[in-house]
């Protein structure tokens, strides 16, 4: 009876916690959606003044991506030595020991995780931008 209930509560935690996760991914990409395109709220002037002075939407692109990853780069940074020192702590507190190669792995997923999440949150920042550029091009042509 006891076995059963450790497993329910072992399956509890784990559901529990791929939720946590999933919120925190989300949460991730509307962060970066939202630092890029107030970024480019700030800089609609200047943005103008290059794109009428010759900037070609491909350029743009590239400054777009090289923001969003500058934004991952400093995430990755400030996250990975924070996550070791997490799971230090938690593994010394739960008396668990953490085989070195499977923490190897562990931060190649998360890194790998993390750029996945940049690339989406660039794809619908280059959405809302494309969106938002067509929008204003019919309005100047009416």
């Amino acid at each position: 009876n006891t076995n059963f209930l450790i497993v329910q509560l072992s399956r509890f935690i784990g559901i529990l916690s791929f939720s946590l996760v999933a919120l925190i991914v989300i949460i991730a990409i509307s962060n970066v959606v939202n630092s890029v395109n107030h970024s480019l709220n700030v800089r609609a002037k200047e943005t103008s003044i290059l794109i009428s002075n010759g900037l070609t939407m491909s350029s743009f692109v590239k400054i777009i991506v090289m923001e969003s990853l500058m934004f991952g780069g400093v995430a990755m940074l400030i996250g990975i030595p924070v996550a070791m020192v997490l799971s230090y702590v938690v593994s010394s507190v739960l008396s668990v020991q953490i085989a070195s190669y499977l923490s190897q792995w562990l931060l190649l997923i998360g890194i790998s995780v993390l750029l996945v999440i940049i690339m989406m949150a660039l794809a619908i920042t280059l959405n809302v931008i494309t969106i938002r550029n067509h929008t204003i091009t019919e309005l100047t042509h009416e």
